[in-house]
């Protein structure tokens, strides 16, 4: 059954125990580890995406916040369990070969869910979207490695280029717009993602486990430039998830246009309060 955009807008604003709540860990099945460290290569991860259909996927390095090389894996510690991230691209739009890349973080202790972060401010970069982040807690993530505890399959995209800065990536050297690198960060790399993510992670939980895999449920999550995000994936394609968290959305049309009105405003009292001749 289709799900509505008034039911999807009213994940918006609850975080409910069936997706971001109180359940606890899944338990990490007897020999995932071993299976995992396993699957967790170069070889492994070069199988897995050689299946997949709904777009091509190549692991390698990402930069800006994500991990130095195609996989890395990461033993249990703690409460934490054993996990593999995977850095690579995936083709947004076959008609020009436009790539994006993408982080994705698989736990031992997979409890059957999907969850996509949205990206921070112009995207570009994986700081705030990288599930592994030990440094700092963000509020579209809870405290550090909380969602890898719970057990998600977690996916995120820099949003078709690298570098924190505000749009020179959208420029050809023929100082046109680039609308290959606009409608990646506008909305499209994350919606090709919303399909190769569940997609990459059935393949891959399937891969491991010996068995077929589908996901139990979808969901988006986001703060600030990911509440923007995650926003857009409500308006555009709210079908792709059973539930949408945005956290305080940055809109950055909107936030140009005041900026330069606040400017413009303190420019006419500063000329209001000076003796300027007149003419």
């Amino acid at each position: 059954m289709k799900k509505s955009v008034a039911g999807t807008a009213l994940a918006l604003a609850l975080a409910t125990s069936a997706s971001m709540g109180t359940r606890a860990p899944a338990d990490t099945p007897p020999g995932a580890v071993e299976k995992l460290a396993s699957l967790c290569t170069p070889e492994g991860i070069g199988a897995v995406a050689a299946s997949l259909s709904s777009t091509k996927v190549e692991a390698k390095p990402v930069k800006f916040g994500a991990i130095n090389a195609a996989t890395k894996f990461t033993p249990a510690a703690g409460s934490l369990p054993a996990f593999c991230q995977v850095a690579g691209s995936f083709v947004t739009n076959p008609a020009t070969g436009k790539t994006a890349g993408f982080l994705a973080t698989f736990p031992a202790n997979w409890n059957g869910k999907y969850l996509q972060l949205g990206c921070s401010g112009h995207c570009g970069q994986f700081y705030v979207s990288n599930a592994a982040t030990p440094a700092v807690t963000v509020t579209a993530q809870g405290y550090p490695g909380q969602l890898i505890e719970k057990g998600y399959a977690i996916f995120a995209t820099n949003e078709g280029h690298e570098g924190m800065d505000g749009a020179s990536w959208a420029i050809k050297p023929d100082k046109s717009v680039d609308p290959d690198f606009v409608d990646d960060f506008l909305y499209r790399a994350d919606k090709v993602m919303a399909t190769m993510g569940k997609e990459f992670s059935t393949a891959f939980y399937a891969k491991l486990n010996g068995t077929a895999q589908k996901i139990r449920r979808a969901y988006f999550q986001g703060c600030s430039g990911g509440g923007r995000d995650a926003m857009v994936a409500a308006s555009y394609f709210p079908d792709a998830f059973d539930g949408i968290i945005a956290g305080s959305p940055y809109n950055s049309p909107v936030m140009t246009i005041q900026g330069s009105a606040i400017g413009a405003a303190a420019a006419r009292q500063h000329l209001a309060h000076t003796d300027v001749p007149p003419g």
